[in-house]
Order: structure tokens, then sequence, then C-alpha cells
């Protein structure tokens, strides 16, 4: 069963005065973007395409789909939830274009109608548009130094 009641998409955009290698680095790197909002390496494993991050006691298996680099980059991991099986998974895809003003970054994270639980795909959609705002204010902050 689908959640019809929820988007399936979030879309966000930042530009970030950084060379447009510089910002590749940070967006081709799976799971940057799981932290409390500043950018860090993380301690992670890698087997062929999944990369799995190991933060906070918690394993993210998060798998490389589609590389062009540097202009983007495809990523499926489970929206938030660690190595559970059954998690319901998330596409997210980064692109990025050089304009006059730096790199602008678009971010799209898809996949919360095909979840089978409506009330967590609410929540999960919720907490990852404030999250997207979070982590893209971390990456113009930690590259823009």
């Amino acid at each position: 069963m689908s959640t019809s009641t929820v988007q399936d998409s979030i879309r966000r955009q930042i530009t970030i005065d950084a060379p447009v290698d510089l910002v590749w680095r940070l967006v081709s790197t799976p799971g940057w973007w799981i932290n409390d909002g500043e950018v860090f390496e993380h301690d992670t494993t890698v087997d062929g395409d999944t990369t799995t991050l190991h933060w906070k006691g918690a394993d993210y298996p998060i798998r490389t789909l589609a590389t062009d680099e540097p202009r983007s980059v495809a990523f499926q991991w489970g929206s938030g939830r660690s190595d559970e099986t059954d998690a319901p998974r998330t596409r997210i895809d980064f692109t990025l274009e050089q304009t006059g003003d730096g790199v602008l970054v678009t971010v799209v994270e898809s996949g919360f109608a095909a979840y089978a639980d409506a009330a967590e795909a609410t929540r999960t959609y919720g907490e990852n548009v404030a999250g997207w705002e979070q982590e893209l204010a971390a990456a113009k902050t930690a590259l823009e130094r």
C-alpha cells in the first residue's frame, strides 16, 4: 500500500561560493549529510557500491547509484534509519551547476510516497525537510571557509 497523502519528494537548493571540484568532493561522499549540522569525516566501510557509515552506535548503508563527475550523483539509503533490512529506501540526487555566484547545489530526495506506513512516511518526510535545510547550510559553511 502506498501513502498517497505524503509528497513523494523534497527539493532544496543552495548556492555555495566555492570551486566546483571542492563542492563535488563533498556532495559525492556517501552520507556526508548524516550529522548534527556540522560536516565532518565519518567512520565508514566500503563494499562495492555500498558505503556503510558508522555513527552514534548505528550503521547506515548508502548505495551509490550513479555518478557524473562533477555534475551529478545519486544515492539510495534508509532515509535516516540504520541497517534494518526492511527499512524503506529513498533516493537522493545531487546536481551541481556553475553560476556567476558560485555553485548551485540542488538536492532531491524521493520515494516517500512508496512507504507502506503513512505515519512513518509523514514523520520521515517532515524530519528530512528540516534536515536538508540544516545539511545544506552546514555544507555552505564548511565549503566557504
